[in-house]
């Protein structure tokens, strides 16, 4: 008997390899899916490596999986295998579709913070315009970041985009600990300097964020940084 936390959400993952062009994998993982898909272009002898086609972070990984599973069973190859006879968009509809069921939000063990006001208030005019929503999620074994964009005005759809963290670190250690506090977990999200956020993150304009990475790798320079004690962010012509 254990009293570690058992861990149910994480990423249902759509893999598309050009060697198998007529089939796509359907998988789950509790840590990247870009990880995931690495680790299976170096271990299954497929000449060209696995791609991620699309992936969802959800509650409960495995109940998402299994209902892929079994919508596309008459499709799947081979019943000790994951790969599946239907195209990359069939699957990703079926995802999106299925995934409703287990949002990541909805598990009660979620903490919720609205960084968007800070950013807003630190660097509005390099925001995406069509950004809307920016949340720092955690859970007991999770940290994730969320963002929610609403293309046309005149439309209602919001497309809803998690990140897991934990592919951001340093010396072999993830910055973002979700043994640590929410609440310093989402100030370290928002003491991260201009060029990081443009290599992990897509919430910044495109155009801004290549003369972010003009200045830093011509110049040295990174345009805006976090100081303490405030937290201010400045702009540097």
């Amino acid at each position: 008997m254990t009293d570690e936390p058992e861990q149910t959400a994480g990423y249902v993952y759509i893999l598309v390899n050009s060697s198998v062009p007529d089939l796509v994998k359907i998988g789950l993982t509790r840590g990247t899916s870009k990880a995931r898909a690495s680790d299976l272009s170096r271990n299954t002898g497929v000449p060209t490596p696995f791609v991620v086609a699309y992936d969802e972070l959800v509650a409960d990984c495995a109940e998402v999986e299994k209902r892929l599973h079994e919508k596309f069973s008459h499709q799947r190859v081979n019943g000790r295998r994951e790969f599946f006879h239907v195209t990359a968009k069939e699957a990703i509809d079926a995802l999106q579709k299925i995934a409703r069921f287990s949002p990541f939000l909805d598990n009660e063990e979620v903490t919720r913070i609205n960084v968007l006001p800070a950013f807003d208030a630190r660097c509005r005019r390099w925001l995406r315009r069509d950004l809307v929503g920016l949340g720092y999620l955690q859970t007991v074994t999770t940290c994730a970041l969320e963002t929610v964009r609403q293309e046309s005005f005149a439309s209602s759809d919001l497309k809803v985009d998690r990140v897991d963290l934990d592919f951001i670190g340093s010396g072999g250690r993830p910055t973002f600990d979700p043994t640590r506090d929410p609440e310093e977990n989402a100030r370290i999200l928002l003491e991260m300097d201009s060029y990081s956020l443009i290599m992990c993150f897509d919430f910044i304009e495109h155009e801004v964020a290549v003369w972010i990475d003009k200045e830093y790798t011509e110049y040295g320079r990174i345009p805006f940084i976090s100081r303490q004690p405030n937290y201010e962010w400045r702009g540097e012509a």
